[in-house]
């Protein structure tokens, strides 16, 4: 009873502008409070309703300290909830890439870290989330490779075979050609014709091979007397 109230007060609340602060009317704080009303179906209608009164504060900016999409990651709700929001918010006018103008990560990058479901972080990327993100100073790739996460990496690999070569380069770039050797096991290796792009790290790559294979050999054989 009390959500159902507090849902049908709040319209009211909306008509006496000059109580309120413009934050109010941020999509983050619309977002919790449908929510908490269990009216989260409705976010679609009010940012529509908020935005022709021009009431709605710009979906791709910081406010109360969160970007909408970021907010709505750290939400304690179900991974639907999550994908419908997100989805609520990319039809009018959110950046599924941006990181609202400072240093912070972007929202992939951010799910990455949070270690969000893979359902999450697949649903960011068919929604043209940007894997590679190289201009930022935390690429999607870096926090992948911070915590050896291959159940991201395979979503990667499976979303966007596309970029399979830079997503190789980028672990080679990063020295993790542990992470490049386990891959290629798997048939996903760099195509023959980008290898000449970057000789040098393929090189270094083949180096590493060599050195920890003959250790392994010698182990073995060891081991075996």
């Amino acid at each position: 009873m009390l959500k159902k109230i507090l849902f049908l007060l709040f319209p009211l609340v909306l008509t006496n502008l000059s109580y309120i602060s413009a934050d109010q009317y941020s999509v983050s704080r619309i977002i919790e409070y449908l929510l908490i009303c269990d009216k989260i179906d409705c976010l679609d209608d009010w940012l529509t309703a908020l935005s022709n009164q021009k009431l709605l504060i710009d979906i791709n900016k910081i406010s109360n300290g969160f970007l909408p999409i970021y907010k709505t990651l750290r939400l304690d709700c179900s991974d639907k909830t999550k994908k419908k929001i997100i989805t609520t918010l990319l039809k009018h006018g959110a950046d599924i890439n941006t990181n609202g103008g400072d240093l912070r990560p972007s929202p992939l990058t951010k799910a990455i870290k949070k270690k969000q479901s893979s359902n999450i972080i697949r649903f960011l990327i068919q929604n043209n989330a940007d894997c590679l993100d190289l201009l930022s100073s935390s690429p999607p790739m870096k926090a992948i490779l911070y915590h050896s996460d291959t159940d991201t990496l395979d979503i990667f690999f499976a979303e966007q075979p596309e970029n399979k070569n830079s997503f190789i380069k980028f672990m080679l770039s990063s020295s993790r050609f542990d992470l490049v050797h386990f891959y290629e096991m798997q048939g996903i290796k760099l195509d023959e014709g980008f290898i000449p792009l970057i000789q040098d790290l393929y090189d270094s790559y083949q180096l590493w091979k060599q050195k920890n294979f003959k250790c392994l050999n010698i182990q073995l054989a060891t081991s075996c007397l």
